[in-house]
């Protein structure tokens, strides 16, 4: 037996890209690496948590769009829990595929938990050559420095240069407004290339984002929320393939996101909410509490649940039943979700909508998850193939490339992005989240499993009793699913359904012998004689029963 058939999907036709993704490698043994993920922000949350910036500098952070970012400070990034995460990535559908249905960080998620704003123009120009030293002459107009060559590499601008003006050039009282300015430009793009968008270096800034900075006044006029979305939904995408050792993008955005839903994840909370409050400015001006995502960055114990093990994280996920994922976690009446400010758009968080970043578009599928909505969720269409060569699409090598006329047919979509919102029915209480034939559908079409359980490991936590009724489990139901399609008075699909019994019987039987080597077996024998003669004589029968069935398949009539 082929075990690997056995984790799906059985049905292509949705994850057409399985020879290359990663689950391919991990079913087959092949693969236990860990991504390496990157975050450029580390130096800059240091930063803030020793010399907080000034409030007139925040003030603008809020005009501008970043300040809820700012203000969810700095978690620790569990790479393993990344990994677990990325393997369970679908490149086709931008879902992640777990037993209980299709989920993905939304734009909802994207404005609830770090308040970035939706509504706006789409972050997309074209880009310009300069030389170093028109390029130092662009620093020092906008952030108020000229950079030494060695802090640039073409457009890009080393964190750690932006890290060093503010360590020396801090705003205090009597900052005049250009300073003012000048240091929260510096954050933004410290926010944008440590947190929000790292690349997989995670060590220099792109300075094609001070072009959306040059009159703060228009900043916030941007759809930020939907540009760091698409650049997450890439970096998941890349990541997801078999080979990749590297992975950017909102990793905290994303650890937080599983915290919230996943029950056998989130961490206790030890202390209450320290510096969560409103920020005043001035007399007139008072900045508004964090949004939801600040709400993860107290002090965490993690004592009922795990931390830094691919391995548990693989099989938790395998193992996921329904009451372990909350498909909506926000209290959509509380102090956070009230002060947010009106461009996070909530009729536009359903959208089936490009998300564009500059070089990079990605669709928000908003249809596959509808339950994240409170709607009830139906069978979705099939990915659209043409949406694969997107992922090819990137800035290297293309100087002087007019983003905007080159993805014009996206950004013209984004620009009715109203007609794209997806309206489905409502969940009523006590009534069903999806239509009846969703999870039938869904096993066809999904990897059931990810983890390589077959092969017990001789140290360490697994949870074999467990692992193997699964197992049974996921078999019976695709019997379940084989019942569902068949015509009483189709002789040829009951004749087909006999067979797909036997093929179980077969396969449960292969699947112990190959889940306890012989010499377990052996030793199980020598240790229970009574149960043995039962269970021995009982697999016999089943075995004569399948061979007996197998030589008289094409003579026997059903219904005679």
């Amino acid at each position: 037996m082929d075990i690997t058939q056995d984790f799906g999907p059985r049905d292509p036709s949705v994850l057409y890209q399985q020879e290359n993704h990663v689950s391919q490698n991990v079913v087959a043994g092949l693969t236990d690496t860990t991504l390496h993920v990157r975050r450029g922000g580390l130096s800059f949350a240091q930063l803030l948590q020793k010399t907080p910036r000034h409030p007139r500098v925040l003030q603008l952070l809020y005009e501008m769009g970043f300040y809820g970012v700012l203000r969810c400070g700095h978690i620790e990034i569990d790479n393993h829990l990344i990994t677990a995460l990325v393997e369970r990535w679908r490149p086709e559908t931008h879902t992640f595929h777990f037993p209980v249905g299709e989920a993905t960080v939304t734009l909802q998620d994207i404005a609830l938990l770090w308040g970035l704003p939706i509504a706006g123009h789409p972050i997309v120009g074209k880009d310009k050559k300069k030389s170093v030293e028109e390029w130092q002459d662009y620093c020092f107009r906008w952030l108020g420095y000229r950079p030494d060559t060695s802090s640039l590499r073409n457009s890009n601008l080393k964190m750690s240069s932006l890290i060093q003006r503010l360590l020396n050039h801090p705003v205090d009282d009597d900052s005049n407004i250009l300073d003012v300015m000048q240091e929260a430009r510096i954050c933004a793009l410290c926010l944008l290339s440590g947190v929000m968008c790292p690349d997989a270096q995670g060590s220099h800034v792109p300075l094609f984002y001070l072009r959306y900075m040059e009159n703060i006044c228009d900043t916030g006029s941007y759809s930020w929320g939907t540009a760091v979305l698409g650049y997450l939904y890439r970096e998941l995408c890349v990541a997801s393939q078999i080979g990749k050792i590297n992975i950017g993008g909102a990793m905290h955005l994303l650890q937080i996101w599983a915290w919230s839903r996943i029950t056998t994840l989130t961490p206790q909370k030890v202390d209450d909410k320290i510096g969560m409050g409103p920020i005043v400015v001035d007399e007139d001006s008072i900045l508004p509490i964090p949004p939801y995502g600040a709400r993860w960055t107290m002090q965490m114990s993690l004592k009922h649940t795990v931390k830094h093990s691919l391995r548990i994280f693989r099989e938790m996920f395998d193992r996921m039943v329904p009451g372990e994922f909350i498909w909506q976690p926000y209290d959509m009446d509380s102090d956070e979700v009230r002060s947010l400010p009106d461009a996070v758009a909530p009729h536009l968080w359903t959208a089936k909508c490009p998300l564009i970043h500059h070089a990079i578009v990605e669709i928000h599928h908003a249809e596959r998850v509808l339950r994240q909505f409170g709607m009830i969720q139906d069978i979705p269409p099939l990915p659209d193939e043409s949406e694969r060569k997107l992922h090819s699409i990137n800035r290297r090598g293309r100087h002087d490339e007019d983003w905007a006329w080159y993805h014009r047919e996206y950004v013209a979509q984004w620009a009715n992005v109203h007609e794209l919102v997806v309206r489905k029915p409502m969940i009523q209480p006590g009534g069903s989240s999806m239509v009846d034939d969703y999870m039938s559908w869904y096993y066809q079409i999904t990897r059931i499993r990810v983890s390589k359980s077959l092969e017990p490991n001789t140290i360490g936590y697994h949870p074999t009793n467990l692992s193997d009724w699964q197992y049974v489990v996921d078999r019976l139901k695709q019997l379940v699913v084989s019942c569902d399609t068949v015509d009483n008075n189709d002789l040829q699909a009951l004749n087909q359904l006999r067979v797909t019994c036997r093929g179980i019987a077969t396969d449960l039987i292969d699947y112990s012998r190959a889940r306890y080597p012989a010499a377990q077996m052996h030793d199980f024998i020598e240790d229970s004689s009574q149960g043995e003669c039962y269970n021995t004589s009982k697999r016999k029968r089943l075995i004569d029963l399948n061979s007996s069935n197998h030589q008289d398949n094409n003579s026997m009539e059903l219904g005679g």
